[in-house]
């Protein structure tokens, strides 16, 4: 009897360690073997672990806890293609995010003043645009950017370009002096001769620069006349200020010369007077 009475406590005491472990591990589980009725019936043992652990005590919580989750994400998603896929499946996405249907639903700030821009550029950039997948805000923040960009470029070629003509103004009155009105029409008379054209000339101007073109073509072109060739011994020519100079040196270096320029007997004298004095205008009053 002793024997089959301690048997008998500890079944029931390992009865009654089981039912509590069980019903600390699953409250729904504990009301249903109390005898009260659980909210989520009879649940798989996965969901019933998310119940446990979010510590819903109603599927009302639960609901709840869906509806804020959702306002906290948003409601509208849409699945992003995968990079493989193909032209057909990233239209429907770029579609769903804002692309306009076709080209023409594009509008872009189009500007008065900017050079070179015309409607196909615009026509163009909206082509490219939808091809990209861009939305309406995109493709005219993108645009407009460009513009931006552009139009300072062409404002920084432009200040280059006046900046370039500025130096080359100083330089010719520099370097051809009284000359200049001379030497700009004997280049002009090469640059005839030659059949150069702007685009030719632009291309020697990057090669050489543009006073070194001008210097050549004008030393050619102090050699023509109407368009021809001809020999030396014509009509004194205007030099530059170097140049100039440089026959003022040689005509010191001349003894006959300077004979007939100090002499004032001399029969050459008011040649020699004459010519030194036109060569010291062209070398330091030009």
């Amino acid at each position: 009897m002793s024997e089959t009475t301690e048997t008998t406590e500890t079944t029931e005491t390992e009865t009654s360690t089981q039912t509590t472990s069980s019903s600390e591990a699953h409250p729904s589980g504990a009301a249903a073997s109390s005898g009260e009725s659980s909210p989520w019936g009879e649940l798989p043992e996965n969901l019933q672990g998310v119940v446990d652990a979010k510590g819903w005590k109603s599927p009302t919580e639960a609901l709840d806890s869906y509806v804020n989750l959702e306002k906290l994400l948003g409601a509208n998603k849409v699945a992003l293609p995968n990079p493989t896929d193909g032209d057909e499946e990233w239209g429907k996405f770029w579609d769903s995010i804002g692309r306009p249907s076709a080209d023409d639903g594009y509008e872009f700030n189009v500007p008065d003043d900017m050079p070179g821009y015309e409607e196909a550029s615009s026509q163009w950039f909206a082509s490219a645009a939808h091809k990209a997948g861009l939305t309406s805000r995109q493709a005219s923040s993108l645009h407009d950017a460009f513009l931006e960009f552009a139009a300072g470029k062409q404002a920084e070629m432009a200040e280059s370009g006046e900046q370039q003509s500025r130096e080359l103004e100083t330089q010719l009155t520099r370097e051809w002096g009284s000359a200049r009105e001379e030497r700009t029409q004997s280049a002009q008379r090469a640059a005839r001769f030659f059949g150069f054209d702007g685009e030719a000339t632009d291309a020697l101007e990057k090669a050489v620069g543009s006073f070194k073109l001008l210097d050549r073509l004008a030393e050619i072109g102090s050699k023509l006349k109407d368009d021809q060739f001809v020999d030396g011994g014509g009509t004194a020519r205007t030099n530059t200020p170097a140049s100039a100079k440089t026959e003022i040196a040689e005509r010191q270096r001349d003894p006959e010369f300077m004979k007939a320029y100090m002499t004032r007997s001399h029969p050459g004298h008011d040649d020699a007077v004459a010519e030194m004095q036109r060569l010291h205008e062209q070398a330091f009053n030009g």
